[in-house]
């Protein structure tokens, strides 16, 4: 029971400060991106490099 308690305590929780930080997340994601997009870059000038 406490346990159960305390996951939906943290799911408000979590839930609250997305709400009220929709910016964060976006920004958050952004960076996401923007990292998967300079490894996929990389990944290309390397084999670029080596052909």
């Amino acid at each position: 029971m406490p346990r159960t308690r305390a996951r939906t305590r943290a799911r408000s929780r979590t839930r609250s400060r997305t709400r009220s930080r929709p910016k964060a997340v976006r920004v958050f994601f952004a960076a996401a991106l923007l990292c998967l997009l300079a490894a996929a870059l990389l990944v290309v000038w390397n084999a670029y490099a080596q052909s």
